[in-house]
């Protein structure tokens, strides 16, 4: 039973409670009209002050009782402690303050009526977010925030003062600030619940703002015991919660649009190799930060922040796992521009710590998200990353990743060595195009070389995309090799470590299968260069008869069209398609580089001609492109086509 003190601090039948809480709301009204008459004069009596604590204090004992909260709300106690919150700083001094949000918090527990009450009570709600440091002042929000109060509380300056709550200077008050943390956290959390509630998309910059915040008291909390959760559980796993929370309404279209930009930070489910360790929490972090970031303003937003960049920089040296990848992710999406990446190579020398973890680090998830960066930074034109990536290494450390089992590493790792190797003006790539094809000294392995693990990757995969940026990597190289002008000894070397014709193969593929003309364009160019030199003639003749299935467009593979219904197309036939151009899609230059490679080609059959007889292999090729070329002339003629040079100067040498 009960004892009589406790019957006394509870109003237990519904007489009793409109008796006592009546009596205390209307001291409170009293003590409200009181405090507004001397606010008038701005001279406040302390007495006042601490009848208000009083009453304040019973009624938020009452209210732990859930069969209390009707009769405090109906008796407008609610209201008049609003009234109350709202006076000047001068009037109530913050223990009396605390006392009255303790009344309001505790009122609104699983009751939506009062909440409804406080949202209606003029600018309560917002009187809230302007009040002290202490737990009780989210606690009342977070115990308010039903569905209009979330509206006027974005609408105000809501994330504003969820951000201030989440600092880690509030963390490490005394004795509240893990508590105050930690319900400013749940209230972030409830604010995006329902976007439907007050603005639907809140100012993206408070939106950062909070997150940014959220990512710091993580950061502590993670790193007081590195690799675990510490003391704080709850706070720990709501604020991971949160982060997820307040990014996932963010633009999906403007992401999309990033494409391999955003793919740094992509999900890996697909690559799930068995690691012992949960990482999923941190990838919420990585993800938030993408959805974040597909929002360009926010990319200097984030990456001038020097605090956040040192605590992603410091995790990549981390032992621990986990730290390092969500680093590796989030850099990977600063690294959007190439000022950011020249940023991190230079000033923020992540170089070596990503060299550091290729060498120590197996965890498949790891080495995805390292390679996503990588694939970055060397994208970076008109910069030093790209000599720097090659001088640190980076090449030989990548090329094994080139066997993974798993596609995510393995495409990123192709994409590294695409972007290391890139012909652009301003850049100076050939020596890494030297370090792929096996470096300046001989190899202890030859098959072993970056150029040959591409070859390895091409003859067992069945991707069309890493087929293409495969072999787009291994036109590079050929086109370094056979560069004219530049440097000379480099491109030499080169060519005395490209061993055998195997990469002729693909480069044909690609130039006779691909919808994409600048792929065509590079692959014929490449095949141009090396028809010129009399070791690779050979291959590339045989080549122009071997047939191979065209790579339909996403479109086309995804409609009814039965695959065999899709013919085999030899490499000649797909050069003479795209040069008379039927369906208007290859450009002028690209029509004009099919012209070169057919004189180069032609021109090299001469001088090997015996007694000025053709082979018959190349008399077939003669004899299937000359009444094309003809007719491409005969047309430009009339219309006095830029192409006309090109076409004569082919069917002189058919002739």
């Amino acid at each position: 039973m009960p004892t009589t003190e406790a019957n006394q601090n509870k109003a237990h039948t519904s007489a009793d409670c409109v008796s006592r809480v009546g009596q205390v709301a209307a001291q409170l009204k009293s003590a409200l009209d009181r405090l507004n008459q001397e606010a008038a004069t701005g001279e406040f009596h302390t007495s006042v002050a601490a009848d208000v604590a009083r009453d304040a204090e019973q009624i938020a004992e009452w209210a732990k009782e859930a069969g209390n909260r009707e009769c405090i709300g109906t008796l407008g106690v609610l209201e008049t402690l609003c009234a109350l919150l709202q006076l000047p700083a001068s009037a109530l001094d913050d223990a009396v303050r605390v006392q009255c949000l303790r009344g309001v918090a505790n009122s609104c527990v699983d009751f939506d009526a009062n909440r409804e009450r406080v949202y209606r009570s003029g600018e309560s709600v917002v009187a809230l977010l302007n009040l002290i440091n202490t737990a009780d002042a989210p606690n009342a929000l977070v115990k308010t925030a039903f569905g209009p109060v979330r509206g006027v509380l974005l609408e105000n300056g809501g994330l504003r003062a969820i951000a201030r709550w989440l600092s880690i200077q509030t963390l490490e008050a005394e004795p509240e600030g893990e508590l105050v943390a930690y319900l400013a956290a749940r209230l972030a959390f409830n604010l995006f619940e329902e976007s439907k509630y007050g603005q639907d998309n809140p100012d993206d910059s408070m939106v950062t703002s909070t997150v940014m915040e959220i990512l710091a008291v993580f950061a502590a909390l993670n790193e007081t015991v590195q690799g675990a959760v510490g003391q704080t559980p709850a706070l720990f796993s709501l604020l991971l919660d949160t982060i997820e929370k307040d990014t996932r309404n963010e633009d999906a279209d403007a992401e999309k649009q990033r494409g391999d930009a955003s793919n740094a930070a992509a999900d890996t489910e697909d690559g799930a190799d068995g690691d012992t360790d949960d990482m999923g929490d941190y990838r919420k972090i990585a993800v938030s930060v993408r959805l974040i970031l597909v929002i360009d303003a926010n990319l200097d937003r984030f990456f001038n922040d020097e605090a956040l960049l040192q605590r992603f920089v410091r995790w990549l040296q981390s032992s621990v796992v986990n730290h390092a990848m969500t680093a590796a992710l989030c850099l990977g999406n600063l690294a959007r521009s190439d000022a950011n990446c020249v940023a991190l190579v230079d000033r923020w020398e992540v170089v070596p710590q990503l060299a550091n973890v290729l060498r120590t680090q197996t965890t498949s998830k790891l080495q995805h998200a390292i390679t996503g960066l990588l694939k970055n930074l060397a994208l970076a034109g008109r910069s030093s990353n790209k000599t720097k990536l090659g001088e640190a290494g980076i090449i030989e450390l990548v090329a094994p990743l080139l066997e993974h089992r798993l596609r995510p590493v393995y495409f990123n790792t192709v994409g590294v060595l695409k972007h290391l190797t890139a012909v652009s003006v301003g850049t100076a790539t050939a020596p890494n195009a030297l370090r792929v094809a096996g470096g300046d000294a001989e190899p202890a392995d030859p098959s072993r070389t970056p150029f040959n693990l591409l070859l390895s990757l091409l003859a067992r995969t069945e991707d069309d995309a890493t087929r293409n940026e495969a072999t787009r990597a291994l036109i590079q190289v050929v086109r370094h090799g056979w560069s004219v002008g530049g440097q000379e000894a480099v491109s030499r070397a080169i060519r005395t470590r490209l061993t055998g014709t195997m990469f002729i193969e693909p480069i044909a593929r690609l130039a006779a299968t691909t919808q994409f003309a600048v792929l065509r364009n590079e692959s014929v160019i490449a095949l141009t260069l090396v028809a010129a030199s009399e070791e690779y003639y050979g291959s590339v003749k045989h080549e122009l008869f071997q047939q191979h299935q065209p790579v339909q467009p996403p479109s086309a593979a995804s409609s009814s069209a039965e695959p065999d219904s899709v013919q085999p197309v030899t490499l000649l036939d797909a050069l003479l398609a795209a040069l008379k151009n039927d369906d208007g899609r290859t450009p002028i230059g690209v029509r004009k580089n099919i012209c070169a490679l057919l004189e180069c080609f032609f021109r090299v059959a001469q001088s090997k001609a015996q007694q000025d007889v053709l082979d018959l292999d190349v008399q077939r090729v003669a004899n299937t492109c000359r009444p094309v070329v003809q007719t491409l002339l005969d047309e430009a003629k009339e219309t006095d086509a830029p192409l006309f040079p090109a076409f004569e100067t082919v069917a002189a040498l058919l002739k």
